[in-house]
């Protein structure tokens, strides 16, 4: 009973002088930290977990169709999107996988899966509601970052997609 209120008491000596150390810090609350970074100024071992990333998803040798059929997380592809374009090499096929994703969202009006992208699995078309977010989501960073790389079909059907969740 001692050592369980002795754990407490050092709990909350230690909590009050983080708040200690924080109210010392002057800071600006106006200023936003901000950091930009670009495939080329990452350390070597970020880059290879990243390409580990791409090559896992997106396996060399293995055509588009291919890599988008089976039984594949739609979440893992629009991440994989996100990836190539943040790499922004050359041969990196991001607009045919946007456009792929797009297709994928159930845009049956009047449907209670209405504006919602199937979840972990594509192949049995199980609609997943919280696709709605974590793919919306996405396609909204892709479009608000690297609107500049994709065609403008990729584009509209961004725009399209993100009406349709709204709804």
């Amino acid at each position: 009973m001692k050592i369980g209120k002795l754990k407490f008491g050092l709990k909350i000596l230690l909590l009050l002088l983080n708040f200690e150390v924080v109210a010392q810090h002057s800071y600006d609350a106006d200023t936003v930290l901000e950091k930009r970074y670009n495939y080329n100024n990452l350390s070597s071992s970020q880059k290879l977990i990243f390409d580990e990333f791409v090559d896992a998803e997106f396996p060399a040798g293995k055509s588009i169709q291919e890599n988008l059929s089976g039984n594949i997380s739609t979440r893992a592809k629009i991440r994989l999107v996100e990836a190539l374009l943040f790499r922004n090499d050359s041969g990196d096929v991001e607009n045919a996988i946007v456009q792929w994703i797009c297709k994928l969202q159930n845009v049956e009006k009047g449907s209670i899966n209405f504006g919602v992208w199937p979840g972990g699995n594509v192949i049995t078309n199980t609609y997943d509601p919280n696709m709605r977010e974590f793919i919306g989501r996405d396609l909204l960073i892709i479009y608000d970052k690297y609107w500049q790389q994709l065609t403008w079909e990729p584009l509209g059907q961004i725009i399209a997609a993100l009406i349709n969740a709204a709804n």
